[in-house]
């Protein structure tokens, strides 16, 4: 496969919902390969998210992902940030949430070191799992 053509995100995508599903379709759209870092279960527990989190278990979280059209590889991520991935795949892009820029993210200078770039993409649908478990969305 040609390296140009790798996009790569990563995130635990527990309930997934319209904005992971609009986002995932962006990050497809600007290639055409598309693999998507998915955070196990113990990954999850390293990032905070909570003691009931996630919410789903890994296997059903990447069955998910898996039938969406425009994912076409799911890979594990056994720590907070995917390094393993960037390093294997070497993605042209890796794409992040906007709400991540401006900070000083591990994965902005992996996937600068293997030449690729960091985008990050805006909201275009206002929905996250913790505003749909907090009944504030």
């Amino acid at each position: 496969m040609p390296r140009d053509l790798v996009v790569m995100t990563c995130g635990c995508f527990d309930i997934l919902h319209a904005g992971h599903v609009d986002f995932l379709k962006r990050c497809k759209a600007l290639g055409t390969y598309l693999i998507v870092a998915l955070n196990t279960d113990a990954s999850v527990k390293m990032l905070n998210k909570g003691d009931d989190r996630p919410i789903q278990p890994y296997q059903h979280r990447r069955m998910i992902l898996e039938e969406l059209r425009c994912v076409d590889c799911v890979v594990p991520v056994v720590f907070d940030w995917p390094r393993g991935a960037i390093e294997q795949f070497r993605p042209k892009i890796f794409c992040k949430g906007a709400e991540y820029r401006g900070m000083d993210i591990p994965e902005l200078l992996c996937v600068k070191n293997h030449g690729g770039e960091v985008r990050f993409l805006d909201r275009t649908i206002e929905v996250s799992t913790t505003s749909i478990l907090t009944g504030s969305k």
